[in-house]
């Protein structure tokens, strides 16, 4: 199936892709996903929020299931070479969602204590230099 055929039946409603479709496109593109990673801060985001990754990948808009959907969409973004595109794909959203999830946290992370925690408690479990440093810039 090509992209606009699989774009178009996942607007359909269709299923989405799975991480290991997504994860070897992008490896025969020669960019590098880290699967480990992306199971990683699932993994992260459970620990501390209690959310599982179905949650993130429903349509729950919930706002104890958004936060931790926005956290997700916004690190993978920050620590792979994913497009908007498909980081969306991965939670099943578009890639203005993404786009919104960078924006409210950088919002959100220098002046909300709790949300603030949230982050930080993630961001330690991930030990990821380059989330660790840009959660530095944006503070």
């Amino acid at each position: 199936m090509d992209r606009i055929s699989e774009t178009l039946d996942v607007m359909r409603g269709g299923p989405p892709p799975s991480l290991r479709e997504i994860t070897t496109r992008y490896e025969t593109q020669k960019r590098k996903p880290s699967e480990n990673f992306i199971e990683n801060l699932y993994d992260a985001i459970f620990n501390a929020t209690g959310i599982t990754r179905e949650q993130i990948e429903s349509p729950i808009r919930k706002r104890e299931i958004t936060i931790p959907r926005q956290i997700f969409c916004c690190f993978v973004r920050l620590e792979t070479e994913m497009s908007l595109k498909q980081v969306g794909m991965l939670v099943n959203r578009d890639h203005a969602t993404v786009i919104h999830s960078k924006n409210v946290l950088k919002d959100l992370y220098p002046t909300n204590r709790s949300y603030r925690t949230i982050v930080n408690d993630i961001a330690l479990q991930l030990n990821n230099d380059t989330i660790n440093e840009w959660l530095k810039q944006i503070s």
